[in-house]
């Protein structure tokens, strides 16, 4: 019998005229040569072979009836064997890899790390696009998807996406990540303003529900049961993104925010915004949710037809500042509302809009509209450190593009 620590047999040059084919004839039934097992065996033929085959019976190598060529044939099988048996276990080593990995992967996206969630985000949300058509969808316009060239090197921003688009010239100056779906906050109440002006006049009075009252963080200031127009629930919703003014705005026009939803992604696919969709009208985050989204290619689509439709809408998100008077009587019935716009380019030269937004998943953001010499520079910034510092060097260099190309 032989030690399990291993052996070196003459085999070197042997097995070279050794057929396994021949071998098989030795094996008993169960596939093990004389039917005695070892716990574990390293077989060591030469430098280039140091492997461990478990379970193959050693002792009949060294059986003095076998000749050398037999003993180069059963070798020959062992080597098959731990061939055989090498890939099962890869395989297992495989399998339990895959394991290993997605448990890890879970807790990372249940602790929310951010750099993880946004690559994980990035990887399955990026939507390839080609040249968009205008048939078939309500709107007649979308931004060009490339910049021109300026002689001026682009600002380098910490935005998630972004777009820069003179409206005057309808040309695109700056562009990164433009179809990337990433949360976009209170920039969604763009489509929550549309939707309310489509679907109802200024004039309606709408009641304000316990749970409007009650939706927060960001909030226009409502008490239960009080009764504004959907004009005074508008300045609350753009010039403060009131959480409060977007669910009341919801339910008294659909009977319920969600349906107000609907309306709202079915206005999106009209639109042709194909990196978009909603599952509320206030932009707060959804816990363990990534199926709201938006783009900076689809927000500044939303913005021009918003911008261009309704004159009113233009009208709410240049103004500074709006005053509500009190108001008791058979209609309405609120106290008085002091509201200021909440941008933080409200008091940069040229403001004319539009949304700023923020939430712990989409971080800071902001649409704005800036007119610098003639021009209606329209500028999206998507999940940044810091929008106001981004959307300025953006107008910068966007007007410097204009001049490099004489469109100024």
């Amino acid at each position: 019998m032989v030690s399990p620590g291993g052996f070196e047999p003459p085999t070197r040059g042997l097995r070279d005229r050794c057929s396994a084919t021949e071998l098989r004839a030795h094996f008993c039934q169960g596939g093990t040569p004389g039917g005695i097992r070892t716990p574990d065996l390293v077989v060591r033929t030469d430098p280039l072979y140091p492997l461990s085959y478990r379970g193959v019976c050693t002792a009949i190598l060294l059986e003095s009836k076998f000749g050398c060529k037999e003993r180069a044939l059963l070798l020959e099988s062992l080597f098959e064997g731990m061939e055989i048996e090498s890939k099962r276990r890869n395989k297992k080593k495989l399998i339990f890899f895959g394991i290993f990995l997605i448990i890890i992967s879970a807790a990372l996206f249940l602790v929310k790390g951010e750099p993880f969630r946004e690559k994980l985000f990035s990887a399955f949300s990026q939507s390839p696009q080609s040249k968009k058509s205008t048939k078939g969808f309500e709107n007649n316009w979308f931004p060009k998807e490339k910049p021109l060239n300026s002689n001026s090197p682009p600002p380098v921003l910490y935005s998630r996406s972004a777009i820069s688009i003179d409206l005057t010239t309808n040309e695109t100056l700056y562009t990164k990540n433009i179809h990337l779906r990433v949360p976009v906050a209170s920039t969604l109440k763009i489509m929550t303003a549309i939707v309310a002006l489509e679907n109802s006049s200024l004039d309606k009075i709408i009641t304000v529900s316990d749970y409007a009252a009650r939706t927060e963080p960001d909030i226009m200031g409502l008490y239960p049961n009080e009764k504004l127009t959907v004009k005074d629930l508008l300045y609350g919703l753009l010039l403060v993104s009131g959480n409060d003014a977007a669910v009341a705005l919801a339910q008294g026009i659909s009977g319920n925010e969600k349906e107000f939803v609907l309306l709202m992604n079915s206005k999106a696919q009209s639109l042709g915004l194909n990196d978009t969709n909603f599952i509320n009208s206030t932009g707060l985050d959804v816990d363990f949710s990534f199926d709201q989204y938006s783009s900076a290619y689809d927000l500044a689509t939303l913005s021009q037809y918003a911008l261009n439709k309704f004159p009113i809408f233009g009208e709410i998100v240049k103004t500074k500042n709006y005053f509500i008077a009190a108001k008791f009587d058979e209609d309405q019935n609120h106290k008085y509302f002091y509201l200021n716009n909440a941008s933080p380019m409200v008091n940069y030269p040229g403001f004319k809009g539009i949304k700023p937004g923020f939430t712990p998943d989409s971080k800071l953001s902001l649409v704005s509209l800036i007119e610098k010499e003639g021009h209606d520079l329209l500028t999206v910034v998507l999940g940044t450190p810091d929008r106001r510092g981004e959307t300025e060097a953006l107008i910068d260099y966007s007007y410097q593009s204009l001049k490099y190309n004489n469109l100024n």
